[in-house]
């Protein structure tokens, strides 16, 4: 029945395409610069802000468009607290990567509500975003909960778990990221580290995946990262979150070693990753997505994020269950 319910879309879908043609004139130039603004406010941190401008994506200039020259203010809860001070590196935060940003002295905490507004010489109008400092999950327990050899018999599948508490008094978005370590041999410490994106098997990361994109040969996709919103788990208090992830004893000698980021995200950065994997997934019936943006004359994104898991490595004895 699925085969059938297959073939009769992919025909319908081919019928349509031939029955209709739209003719769509782009325009020679589009002369109209736009400021932008990127912060990732993080709970605990200093502020940082990349400042530029948009510009024609034909146009012979950097992907990092960004600049030195802003003036870039800093509010947190209504209050002026200082101008950032530039910085010549690139910024330690994702998913812009900029040569310029701005970094503040003041660290900023969880509820707080944080205003940035930036100005350049040759701009009319201040540009100007916010966001309120989302507070962490309770964390419950991380651990491994089943290694067993794959059926290819060349290593292991893994299972891992992060059991977590939502509150239930609060629509809450979250990001999670994780990494396990790949090669690692003590006996040459200076040799590099790899490290191997874990798979997002969740089924809170389930994605729609209709017969028509299923008819035109796509595939799931695989992502560094996940994110999600607590709409199907508002106020459990231990949801165990599964990600899973490969293991070969050959090249990771000693213990399971995992680098893992699970943050509170608020509303606007959900969106904009949200709108961001949309607009970059490449569907062959995608249709146009405008990346969220929160910027107030101008384009970009002032959000916020509250790390609920320790920075530290996480470490887990090599058992087969």
């Amino acid at each position: 029945m699925n085969k059938i319910i297959r073939f009769l879309t992919l025909i319908l879908v081919t019928v349509s395409f031939s029955a209709c043609k739209n003719n769509i004139e782009f325009p020679d130039r589009l002369e109209e610069k736009y400021m932008v603004l990127y912060s990732m406010v993080e709970a605990g941190k200093p502020v940082l802000a990349s400042v530029g401008e948009s510009f024609f994506f034909l146009d012979n200039v950097p992907i990092q468009n960004w600049r030195k020259d802003a003036t870039v203010s800093l509010y947190i809860n209504g209050e002026f607290i200082e101008h950032l001070k530039v910085y010549d590196r690139n910024p330690p935060h994702q998913p812009v990567d900029g040569d310029e940003y701005y970094k503040s002295d003041a660290i900023v905490k969880s509820g707080d509500e944080v205003r940035i507004e930036a100005s350049l010489p040759d701009f009319d109008e201040v540009t100007s975003g916010s966001t309120t400092v989302p507070y962490p999950a309770s964390v419950v327990d991380v651990k491994v909960i089943s290694l067993l050899p794959n059926e290819n018999g060349n290593g292991y599948d893994g299972k891992l778990q992060i059991t977590f508490s939502d509150d239930k008094n609060s629509n809450d978005y979250y990001l999670v990221s994780a990494k396990k370590r790949a090669e690692y041999y003590p006996e040459h410490p200076d040799w590099p580290v790899n490290w191997v994106d874990v798979k997002y098997e969740d089924k809170i990361f389930a994605e729609k995946f209709d017969y028509i994109r299923e008819a035109f040969g796509e595939t799931k996709k695989s992502y560094s990262y996940g994110f999600f919103d607590d709409s199907s788990i508002n106020g459990i208090e231990k949801y165990p979150l599964t990600l899973g992830f490969y293991h070969n004893p050959e090249v990771s000698k000693d213990s399971l070693t995992f680098a893992i980021s699970l943050c509170t995200i608020d509303e606007n950065y959900y969106k904009y990753l949200k709108s961001y994997r949309e607009a970059f997934d490449s569907s062959v019936l995608q249709e146009p997505v405008q990346v969220h943006s929160n910027i107030k004359n101008g384009v970009g994104l002032v959000g916020s994020k509250a790390n609920s898991t320790s920075e530290e490595l996480y470490q887990f004895d090599v058992v087969i269950k």
